[in-house]
């Protein structure tokens, strides 16, 4: 062959490349063959190639292999197949006899296709159809396709292709593009899968030989322990999702085939068709070898088929052929996530693992270790078993399993197994063993540890005596996965730890991680849980405080005590330090909310458990001491003066170590003030035990009263007479000091007859020296924002030095004696819930406001929600204070008084 290729050749569409597309580079290593050393084809990273590549057909060897490979860092390049593909015919769109593909490879051998992914332009029924996104084929009889991987791609298709379109495939079917091979070379042997992500395909991976020449070592997986190859996207029915029979990984006539770390998911069927994780498709009745076929740590999960009529879902379907060297190795799987919409009650038709349903196979050996399965369908109509024994001739071996059925609970004839035979007295054929195995169902209703032909067996003891005593060491508990979807077990657990039997094979789990060589763990996950031994460590206990003011509760912790699973904590009090002790019904955990305690002193502690063990030990004990509450006092509380006048504020309780502090500066009990304004004083009195409380008092200061005496005429004679006026000039001393809700006629407001009782009121309180005219002050209530009623007092409303006028927001008759008056509006009651605004004005002069519930005042007034008080005023309150404070605790540092004047003020547009 001339000029054969050999050493770095590049790929590139962007020019000074040896070939600007894929096709150029195949046909010419067709056409040419390999040279000295090999050929590797890189391909820059990120490149993107929309083309039907020719097969490859030409050969490498192990001395001079064939690459084509990603070159750079960043994404993949990518190939997307136009038109029919390779060897599809335009006319029909169909395959016909023949396959088309992304990338074909020949018979040829040797080929390594690295990291560049493949994908199929839009289906167009009879117009374009790529069935394959990798295909390996036979070139005749006696040429295979051999020694070939491929790795580290994504493949994605159309699963609308309903040919099926199918991720990989490699066949000598004639069905699939193959040649029925003569000879062992005529078949597709010692080729590698690795590193894959299948998505939008009918099906996942079909490895398709012959039974005379079946292909030899095939292996489908990935790289190392921390890598996985994926089959199904994230997405719901990303696999088949139609009419046809789909599946993850389908294998048909192969030798010592090995399936290894698969994610299988998200593969759906819609019609009476099946749907596999994992379909081991081999012939019971050929009586040639199937060698050693291999299945381990692979996570399939999510299959679904949503036909009342729908076919049997499986995990994992595994045929032998009938010879004593077609043995299979199924161990460290994960299965959960099987879901069916079929009706059938009569046979199980979702199957967590399912052995020998295609003939006898009496001769084969299969063998289930450490698989982890568990079964809980959305739908749970129809009969289902985490593990089926179709076979009743060939030999198995099932230990170390965990099958968890958690359907719900189900009656009549559906029914849920974790395992089920076709024979009675015995699992299989001659020399089958069942043993160390975790069978838990987790609902009774028609849930059965096992089945054995048509009996049915409730408890693992009545399923033991139905196998003559096979399951001696199986146990039946809870294995405490980590989620319905997560089956690693939960390392608070001991279950199933160190429960199982050493079997050689098997020296990982899952993961990756050792397993023991003498007492592994049951399952596919190997855990080591934190459990306590021996003696715990009780650790110290500490607290939120030691001592506290009045009735009080602590929180308490135990800091550096044993953790380990299994571990109790018995929470006790004793009113000494000696005891007795009495256990407190509080929660096993190691930490505690103690009730409200009484005066005195109060001694916990906690008694750690090992409860496998029994031994315990105790915390210290600590001391809880609740010291009694300390109330302050101001004499007088309220005070009413004349500019100049002072004031004696004694604070109390006096004696007995008490420490005082005024918000003057003072630290006796004892001041002296003489403020020219309106004063809040309050005062912290500290109990030696460090309980304090705190007092206040208010001195109100009157406005200054000046008085003056004018006669008219001024000047008169002798016994003729002058009209004397007096002048009082002051300022306003008015307030709303009470809001009342279906009053009953007691407390501050004067009473009133009883037609009166249950409607709602307001009072205004006259804290001046003199009488004060209402006269044309205007009351206005607002209610949920809005204008609700307007009352105008009339001329003459005079209320005396001291005294309260009552304003009834009802009907009613005025009675100007006991200064009582009505709004005369109907609808006189409010509920506590209402958002009320009470505001008092003099034209424009704002004179007082109060607010209930939290009111906010109109957009574009003159008040906002900063001038409210917010809660219900008694007589006392500083409600008539105009307030400046930014907080609403009510106390005396959160109002001021202005003078301009006092305290009458308008607000202006604040």
């Amino acid at each position: 062959m001339l000029n054969p290729l050999s050493g770095i050749k590049t790929i590139n569409t962007a020019g000074g490349a040896n070939f600007n597309s894929f096709g150029e580079a195949i046909a010419q290593l067709n056409a040419h063959g390999v040279g000295s050393g090999g050929v590797t084809f890189n391909v820059a990273a990120g490149a993107t190639y929309f083309e039907t590549v020719p097969p490859i057909t030409g050969s490498g060897s192990l001395a001079n292999p064939i690459v084509f490979q990603k070159n750079g860092i960043g994404v993949n390049p990518s190939i997307t197949s136009t038109g029919t593909g390779n060897y599809g015919h335009e006319s029909s769109g169909s395959v016909n006899g023949n396959g088309d593909a992304v990338l074909a490879i020949n018979g040829a051998d040797y080929v390594t296709w690295d990291g560049i992914d493949l994908s199929s332009g839009n289906y167009i029924p009879g117009q374009s159809c790529v069935e394959f996104g990798v295909l390996l084929r036979n070139a005749s009889a006696t040429n295979g396709a051999q020694h070939n991987t491929i790795k580290n791609c994504t493949i994605t298709l159309n699963r609308t292709n309903s040919a099926p379109s199918i991720g990989i495939c490699q066949t000598t079917n004639s069905s699939f593009g193959g040649i029925i091979p003569s000879a062992a070379d005529g078949a597709n042997s010692y080729n590698r899968f690795l590193n894959y992500y299948i998505q939008n395909t009918g099906a996942g991976i079909y490895l398709y030989g012959n039974t005379s020449f079946p292909d030899i070592s095939t292996e489908a997986g990935a790289t190392s322990e921390n890598t996985w190859s994926n089959i199904g996207s994230l997405s719901a029915n990303d696999i088949g999702n139609g009419s046809f029979a789909t599946y993850g990984i389908r294998i048909n006539s192969q030798d010592s085939v090995k399936i290894y770390r698969n994610e299988i998911r998200n593969i759906t069927g819609t019609s009476s068709s099946t749907v596999d994780g994992i379909w081991i498709d081999h012939s019971g009745s050929s009586t040639l070898s199937n060698g050693l076929v291999s299945i381990y740590s692979n996570s399939i999960h999510d299959l679904n088929n949503y036909s009342s009529v729908a076919g049997i879902i499986r995990g994992i379907r595994v045929n032998l052929s009938n010879n004593v060297n077609s043995v299979s190795q199924i161990y460290n799987n994960f299965i959960f996530g099987l879901h069916s919409s079929s009706t059938v009650t009569s046979s199980r038709r979702i199957i967590g693992i399912h052995a020998q349903e295609n003939g006898s196979a009496s001769a084969s050996f299969h063998q289930f270790w450490n698989n982890s399965v568990r079964i809980e369908p959305l739908v749970f109509s129809a009969s289902n078993s985490c593990f089926e024994a179709t076979s009743t001739l060939c030999k198995y071996d099932i230990r170390n399993n965990i099958f968890v059925n958690a359907t719900a609970n189900q009656s009549g004839a559906a029914k849920h197994y974790c395992i089920s035979t076709e024979l009675n007295g015995q699992i299989g054929g001659v020399g089958s063993v069942s043993d160390y195995n975790d069978f838990n169902v987790v609902n009774s209703g028609n849930g059965f540890v096992g089945r054995t032909s048509s009996n049915d067996h409730v408890t693992l003891v009545n399923w033991n005596s139905a196998v003559n005593g096979q399951d001696d060491n199986s146990i039946a508990i809870n294995p405490e996965f980590l989620s319905a979807s997560d089956l690693h077990i939960s390392s608070t657990s001991a279950n199933v730890n160190d429960q199982g039997i050493s079997i050689t094979t098997v020296l990982k789990d899952i993961d990756g991680d050792l397993r023991s060589l003498s007492s592994p763990d049951i399952g596919a996950d190997e855990y080591t849980p934190t459990i306590c031994f021996g003696i715990p460590t009780a650790g110290s206990l500490q607290s939120n405080g030691v001592s506290g003011c009045g009735p009080r509760s602590f929180e308490l912790a135990i800091n550096g005590n044993s953790s380990n699973t299994g571990i109790s904590f018995d929470w006790q009090i004793a009113s000494s330090l000696s005891g007795p002790f009495t256990s407190l019904s509080a929660p096993n955990q190691s930490t505690y909310a103690t009730a409200i305690l009484s005066i005195g002193s109060h001694y916990f502690r906690c008694v750690v458990t090992c409860t496998l063990s029994g031994s315990s030990s105790s915390t210290d004990t600590i001391e809880l001491t609740i010291h009694p509450i300390i109330t302050a006092s101001i004499t007088p509380a309220n005070v009413n003066k004349c500019p100049g006048q002072s004031t004696a504020l004694l604070a109390g309780p006096s004696g007995g170590g008490n420490v005082f502090s005024w918000n003057t500066g003072a630290s006796s009990s004892f001041i002296g003030v003489n403020p020219d304004r309106s004063t809040d004083y309050s005062v912290v009195v500290t109990a030696p035990t460090g309980c304090s409380s705190i007092a206040e008092s208010h001195i109100q200061v009157d406005s200054k009263i000046t008085s003056s005496v004018s006669a008219f005429p001024p000047a008169i004679c002798a016994g003729s007479s002058t009209q004397l006026t007096a002048t009082v000039n002051g300022y306003l001393n008015l307030k709303i000091t009470e809001v009342t809700q279906f009053r009953t006629g007691l407390g501050n407001t004067p009473s009133y007859p009883s037609q009166i009782v249950g409607q709602d009121l307001v009072e205004f309180s006259n804290w001046g020296e003199l009488p004060l005219d209402m006269s044309g002050m205007v009351y206005e209530l607002w209610r949920d924002t809005s204008l609700s009623i307007s009352y105008t007092f009339l001329p003459g409303t005079i209320v005396p030095a001291q005294k309260v006028l009552v304003l009834c927001l009802g009907t009613g008759v005025n009675n100007d004696t006991l200064l009582y008056f009505n709004t005369g509006n109907a609808n006189d009651q409010l509920n506590s819930g209402t958002l009320t605004g009470h505001l008092l004005r003099l034209g424009t002069d704002i004179i007082d406001v109060v607010a209930l519930n939290g009111y906010v005042w109109t957009a574009g007034s003159k008040v906002i929600s900063s001038d409210w008080s917010g809660s219900i005023l008694n007589s006392t309150s500083r409600a008539g204070v105009i307030r400046s404070a930014t907080s609403d605790n009510n106390l005396a540092s959160d109002w001021i008084v202005s003078n301009s004047p006092s305290p009458t003020q308008s607000l202006g547009n604040i």
